[in-house]
């Protein structure tokens, strides 16, 4: 048996022998949202009033429950909430020190797990190892990732990481992609499936087409057509330009 976890809107299971049994997670009520307040900013600091309004706001979204009272905590003031969650993740990332944004945004682009090498290889920082590790430590503490053992970390969830990465420089964001290609494509074992993303994010067209033709072929191989499917026609998009 395997229990998986996806977001309402994905359809991730639909063609899967056997229907799955769902478990839909409700969002919280007034209490429960009380309950998250009162453990994250302490007894009594919101009114009935204020802890109404945000419930409203958010419609009991525990994700987005948790990273407002994360704001607050931080000395943000409910009036100045932003209306998306989107916009409060930037917030949030807004707020940390040039260094750890860098850094924050040049892990988004490697994907939602990062393996730390990866990281320092990219930075633009050329940070020492006792630098990169306060760094992510400032990250972690502060909710944005977790570790994943000694070697990596991941984005607490994968809204924070997408909208880290959306906040990129289009030109900037295509950059940092070639870097990582070009990082990755100098190990001995190549993964062709992150050379194809990454390249095809780059927009480097020589390089995108053969990775991902490359990549449509392996997918083909385990029988995977959908995805050999979208890998052959990014290819042949690069192809004709």
């Amino acid at each position: 048996r395997m229990i998986l976890t996806q977001r309402p809107e994905k359809e991730l299971f639909s063609n899967v022998a056997a229907a799955p049994a769902t478990l839909m997670l409700k969002p919280f009520g007034l209490k429960e949202t009380g309950e998250l307040a009162a453990r994250m900013l302490g007894t009594g600091v919101l009114s009935d009033i204020d802890l109404a309004e945000i419930h409203q706001k958010t419609e009991g979204n525990p994700f987005y429950l948790t990273e407002i009272f994360r704001v607050m905590s931080d000395g943000g003031t409910k009036s100045l909430l932003p209306a998306s969650v989107g916009a409060l993740l930037q917030s949030r990332v807004d707020r940390l020190p040039e260094q750890d944004r860098q850094i924050l945004r040049a892990a988004s682009v490697i994907g939602r797990t990062f393996f730390i090498e990866l990281l320092t290889a990219i930075s633009p920082l050329g940070l020492s190892a006792d630098r990169r590790r306060d760094v992510l430590h400032r990250l972690e503490t502060a909710g944005f990732v977790v570790p994943l053992g000694r070697t990596r970390y991941e984005f607490r969830h994968i809204l924070t990481q997408e909208s880290v990465y959306e906040s990129i420089n289009a030109g900037l964001r295509r950059s940092i992609h070639l870097k990582i290609a070009a990082r990755i494509e100098r190990r001995r074992q190549r993964n062709v499936a992150l050379l194809a993303y990454h390249y095809d994010r780059a927009g480097d067209a020589p390089k995108a087409a053969r990775y991902l033709a490359a990549a449509g072929r392996r997918a083909d191989d385990i029988y995977a057509h959908a995805a050999a499917l979208q890998n052959y026609t990014r290819a042949i998009h690069w192809l004709i330009r």
